[in-house]
């Protein structure tokens, strides 16, 4: 048969032809331009031309239907082709494996408008519902790009199971990118199509899609004037999208849908090789869920925008085991964020954008999870009931109107924190010296729910402190702290930061990448002068050999004991270090010029430290040093080489060893010979007296079998608001070392009706109490009510007094 010829008749261009004058073939010449409004089925068709597709209503379709299904249907595939198919109002092409393009040719199917009455397609009304559409193993382009597929507004188009083989867009050529255009339509998936319906490059399980020594170039998924890329994905459970290089680009969203909302979840597994360079955000709606396949797999860059799960129980997005950067990440309804790795995985904000958002609702998120605040913008949190922990680097983390709950807060120097107007809940706190600022009623609640010892630094502004849980937490305070305390078991005591012990041992377990490398390491008091003899060093150029590289910090011998070790000395666990640049060697040197005070002078090894076989340090300050406060590290020459997790010990003697301090997962600062923690310094935390306690002010509670134990506090603690719940807890609550002021009030709660209250003894014990003679004058409240009763201190308890006429002598 011609081309253009029908049941042997000639068609002229443009001509309108009705469903009776097809025989079983359409052939469009190059040129030629051909209008189709009557249904038809199809054997072949074959255009070089342009086809347009329409009926006149939803009920007069134009449907042109292929039989056998899996027809293969050139589409400008010779060259001088500029080839395509319009489908426009109720048009409809059921069927066919469409191959576009060829050298020197082109072609492309355009749809939109009216969708096509009856039949539905899996519940849509589709314009386009084929097998597959290729481009050419040996399609060219002058741009480099072939626009395979347009959606136009209305659009419903995709491909179906049970017309030929898989996937769904597959581009074969070398040379040339296939590109879908999202201008207001969408592209539909059924679950036939879940492996790999984006195809661009060889795959062993599809060996028939692209061969061996075909494809490499990408597919195109592109919204158009900030429509955007939306894809449906009709029925099934696992949706492996891509082979080989896929790129959503636009200035609007890319929407992943699924229709199977009732009853299981639709997951797409990300692959690594999506490029998401659309300027919108990504959105997974319905049952459509996301499962990790690797690192930074999601949208990240400066320029996208946030990603958001907004469907039902099903849509989740699963990190499954793989560190992500986003910019933002908003989860409504009952969708839900989760890691089901079993390691613990970083999900990072504001590494490339300033400011970003992160909300999670109701159902909140599960797993392992460590939201991590970079970069110097704000990241908004809001909406958070929960959240398993995060920490703030840099820029500020602001939580705002609506009260959140973290497992763990970790604040660096660099970091901010700002509560506005709501309640921040967490369960853990590291303060390393980041500012923290309530405002418009803003409250930081530290409800501390650990059973073994802890440390923690509270900041100001702090609303309250809650300590549950049977072991010992103790506040390492600079200045009183102006919060509530309540003690609700184990205990919660006080200390001043910093050591008067000698000896220090810092152990390095994990690097950010690479080898070990640092440039020097600083030990401070708390006016930040060195006291580990680092300072002015005459700079040796070469001839340098171990001990007499310039420090004042003497290298002690490999089989050296630390209590035998001589002071100002250190000493190293591995002897390997490099003395290699130049020849000579002036920068890489032995451990004790990481004490020099030079920070162009480095420690280098050729092997990195892990927690079975940590780099481990070993510091003997000299006897007259008064305290160590502070310490700090400044990183080399070489990137990223550096140490990401270490702890710190402190011991009077060089053999009992006391953990003062620990970090893991560490961001070293960028570029060379800079400080970590944003030129903050970290604090010893090692439990010395002197520590400031709680203001004056504070409200005390302490539950039977508890104790709030501030014998470190200088001058004892000033108690002015004390409160006791009678029926919390067994035995006695304990409180060491307090003061009683002038003024105050006890408030009892959960008193027992009908108890008296004369001789009343409270649930307290008191060790070392002062000033006991002024609880005579507190005011006392049962449960709520103010009385007019008394109180006495007998034996190390409070009492209240029968009615009467007292005299106080002071």
């Amino acid at each position: 048969m011609t081309r253009g010829a029908m049941t042997g008749l000639a068609v002229a261009a443009g001509l309108a032809v009705a469903g009776a004058a097809f025989a079983d073939a359409i052939a469009v010449a190059q040129g030629e331009t051909q209008s189709v409004s009557a249904s038809a089925t199809l054997t072949s068709m074959e255009v070089h031309g342009t086809l347009n597709v329409r009926g006149t209503s939803a009920t007069d379709v134009t449907e042109l239907a292929f039989d056998p299904r899996a027809t293969t249907v050139p589409l400008g595939t010779a060259a001088g082709d500029s080839a395509v198919i319009e489908i426009g109002d109720y048009g409809r092409i059921s069927g066919g494996l469409f191959m576009i393009g060829g050298p020197g040719g082109a072609g492309g199917i355009v749809v939109g408008g009216a969708a096509a009455g009856a039949p539905q397609w899996n519940g849509v009304n589709a314009h386009l519902a084929i097998g597959q559409i290729t481009l050419a193993p040996d399609a060219t382009s002058a741009s480099g790009v072939i626009d395979i597929l347009t959606l136009n507004a209305g659009a419903a188009a995709g491909c179906v199971q049970g017309v030929g083989s898989r996937p769904g867009i597959v581009n074969r050529s070398t040379s040339a990118d296939a590109r879908v255009l999202f201008n207001g339509g969408t592209f539909y998936l059924f679950n036939g199509f879940a492996n790999f319906p984006f195809t661009a490059s060889y795959d062993s399980r599809y060996p028939d899609v692209v061969r061996q020594g075909e494809g490499g170039k990408a597919i195109i998924l592109e919204g158009v004037d900030g429509n955007p890329v939306r894809i449906t994905y009709i029925n099934g459970q696992n949706l492996y999208p891509t082979v080989g290089a896929v790129r959503f680009r636009g200035r609007g969203d890319v929407i992943l849908h699924s229709t199977d909302n009732t009853y299981r979840a639709c997951w797409f597994w990300n692959h690594p090789a999506s490029a998401w360079e659309q300027n919108g955000d990504l959105v997974l709606t319905g049952s459509m869920g996301m499962r990790m396949q690797g690192a930074n797999g999601l949208p990240g860059a400066a320029t996208n925008g946030n990603v958001r799960l907004q469907g039902n129980q099903h849509c989740t997005l699963d990190l499954n085991g793989y560190a992500q950067a986003v910019n933002g990440l908003v989860v409504s309804g009952q969708a839900m964020l989760t890691n089901s790795g079993a390691a613990s995985v970083a999900l990072t904000f504001g590494a490339t954008r300033p400011d970003g958002v992160l909300s999670v609702g109701k159902v909140g998120c599960s797993g392992t999870i460590v939201a991590v605040k970079r970069g110097a913008g704000t990241l908004t949190v809001t909406n958070t009931p929960y959240f398993p922990a995060m920490r703030v680097e840099a820029g500020t983390a602001l939580f705002k109107d609506d009260d959140c709950t973290l497992g763990a807060l970790e604040a660096w120097g660099a970091g901010r924190v700002v509560v506005d107007g709501c309640t921040l809940t967490v369960n853990a706190l590291a303060n390393d010296g980041a500012a923290f600022s309530c405002v418009n009623g803003g409250q930081l609640r530290v409800e501390l729910a650990a059973d073994t010892d802890g440390k923690v630094a509270a900041p100001d502004g702090t609303a309250a402190i809650v300590k549950r849980g049977t072991g010992t937490t103790t506040l390492h305070q600079e200045a009183a702290l102006d919060a509530d305390v309540h003690v609700a078991e184990g205990t919660l005591a006080f200390a001043r930061p910093g050591t008067t012990n000698h000896w220090l041992r810092f152990s390095f377990t994990q690097m950010y990448r690479g080898n070990f490398d640092l440039s020097e390491m600083e030990l401070m008091n708390a006016a930040g002068s060195r006291v580990d003899g680092g300072g002015a060093v005459v700079r040796i150029a070469s001839g340098v050999g171990a001990g007499t590289d310039g420090s004042r910090v003497a290298n002690a011998a490999a089989d050296c004991a630390p209590q035998d070790m001589a002071p100002q000395s250190i000493w190293a666990s591995d002897p390997g270090w490099l003395l290699n640049e130049p020849a000579g060697g002036y920068r890489d040197r032995s451990p004790s010029a990481i004490f020099d005070g030079q920070s162009w002078t480095r420690l280098r090894y050729s092997t990195a430290p892990s927690a079975a076989s940590p780099k481990v340090f070993v510091v003997r300050l000299p006897a007259a040093t008064a305290e160590v406060y502070q310490y700090n590290f400044r990183v080399g020459y070489s990137g990223i080489t550096h140490p990401s997790a270490w702890k710190v010990e402190t011991s009077p003697d060089g053999v009992s060893w006391t953990e003062a301090d620990a970090h893991s997962d560490v961001t070293p600062p960028t570029g060379t010979k800079a400080h970590y923690n944003g030129d903050v310094h970290y604090r010893l935390l090692c439990g010395r007296d002197g520590a400031a306690g709680l203001a004056a002010g504070a409200n005390v509670r302490v539950d039977r079998g508890a104790t709030l134990d501030c014998s470190r506090v200088a001058g004892g603690q000033t108690l002015s608001r004390l409160t006791v719940d009678c029926a919390a807890g067994t035995g006695d609550g304990t409180l060491v070392n307090v003061a009683f002021a002038a003024a105050g009030e006890v408030r009892l709660v959960n008193f027992p009706a009908g108890t008296p209250l004369e001789n009343y003894a409270l649930p307290l014990v008191f060790t070392d109490a002062a000033a006991a003679a002024n609880v005579h004058a507190w005011r006392l409240y049962v449960n709520g009510a103010a009385t007019a009763k008394r109180l006495a201190y007998r034996d190390g308890r409070l009492t209240c007094l029968p009615d009467g006429t007292f005299l106080v002598f002071r």
